[in-house]
């Protein structure tokens, strides 16, 4: 994630929620792409003054598939591998593992709020920066030739200045199919109790390993690249040999249950909807609220979210402890939501465990 810092809407700054509609109801911001809301409190509470949620800042995430030749798989059974970055301790996600990518830059078409297609350019762009993995549509060779220092030099280019990421294209002759070789897969926003918050779009793209080999870690934002299978991932994060965040968490066991780089891709361009479509049943991202009396945060799909019908028994919410770097996972539990499959991050974890907030 370079250091530039695309602009919110101006419409949003206060963190997209106006200041005549109560607290708890869920809003659609005025583009149409966030959902924004702010947990309910207390009666006594409600009059005093509290600080606006900080602004949103759309952002772009790829998880990228190292997917392994034909026939070979992986000791835990998997034919693919997720190429993941460890943030440094300056970042937004100090030390955190995570998926390449960043926030959006005017460059990729981010003049107000950004399109799903500004998005895309941003995840494969940030993809280049952070790992030098170009991800081009029908390469089976890398085209930076080794041992000149190329790819490092265009990796620092596009670093700096954003506009050089279609220079590279048009040099190398690569063809970027950012419709198909892209799926959508997820929309995730950050809470408004924290300081810093992103509308991040989460891709999916899978590429041959032969592509994936070369991929480095840039020593500067990331200080570590790591191929991991789902469950690899997962164990490392229980073994507090990783950090991950919810987000990260959750996806990867979303990802667990299927071991084909192919079901996965298909299963998202077969549904033809993400996760949140399929719960909220229209384009509203995936925001987290926090529900302390509950010791937890509570997602779509949830029957404590408030706004939309639900299962009553259905559960989607992660434990989490309040710490100086963010919200760490204690536990995420996702059963009987409509749609999804039932998974459990820790089933001897927490059943209620307040975060301080």
């Amino acid at each position: 994630m370079s250091s530039r810092r695309a602009a919110p809407p101006s419409s949003t700054s206060s963190g997209g929620r106006p200041d005549d509609v109560a607290p708890g109801a869920p809003v659609i911001s005025p583009a149409g792409s966030s959902l924004t809301s702010i947990a309910a409190k207390p009666a006594s509470k409600q009059d005093k003054p509290r600080k606006p949620p900080a602004p949103i800042r759309p952002s772009a995430s790829l998880i990228l598939l190292s997917t392994l030749p034909a026939g070979e798989k992986t000791a835990d059974g998997y034919d693919y591998r997720i190429v993941m970055v460890r943030r440094n301790d300056k970042s937004s996600f100090k030390n955190a593992t995570v998926f390449a990518g960043g926030n959006l830059d005017k460059a990729d078409g981010a003049v107000t709020w950004p399109s799903l297609m500004a998005s895309r350019r941003c995840a494969v762009r940030e993809c280049f920066e952070e790992t030098g993995i170009l991800v081009s549509a029908g390469e089976t060779e890398d085209v930076f030739a080794k041992g000149t220092g190329e790819r490092r030099a265009w990796r620092e280019k596009v670093h700096s200045r954003a506009e050089a990421w279609e220079e590279l294209v048009r040099e190398k002759g690569v063809k970027i199919d950012y419709e198909n070789t892209l799926v959508h897969y997820h929309n995730w926003i950050t809470p408004t109790i924290l300081p810093k918050r992103y509308d991040t779009h989460f891709f999916l793209a899978a590429l041959p390993r032969t592509l994936t080999a070369n991929a480095r870690h840039d020593a500067s934002e990331t200080l570590a690249l790591t191929h991991y299978t789902p469950t690899e991932a997962i164990d490392a994060h229980s073994k507090d040999e990783i950090v991950l965040f919810v987000p990260q968490l959750y996806i990867l066991h979303d990802l667990a249950h299927l071991k084909s780089w192919r079901e996965v891709m298909q299963q998202r361009r077969s549904g033809g909807s993400t996760p949140e479509e399929q719960v909220l049943g229209d384009g509203r991202g995936w925001l987290p609220m926090m529900q302390p009396k509950l010791g937890c945060s509570i997602l779509p799909g949830d029957n404590a979210y408030p706004g939309h019908p639900t299962n009553p028994h259905a559960l989607n919410r992660s434990y989490v402890k309040m710490g100086p770097d963010g919200l760490k996972p204690l536990r995420i539990v996702r059963k009987g939501v409509k749609g999804l499959h039932d998974f459990d991050s820790n089933p001897a974890g927490p059943n209620h465990e307040p975060a301080k907030l």
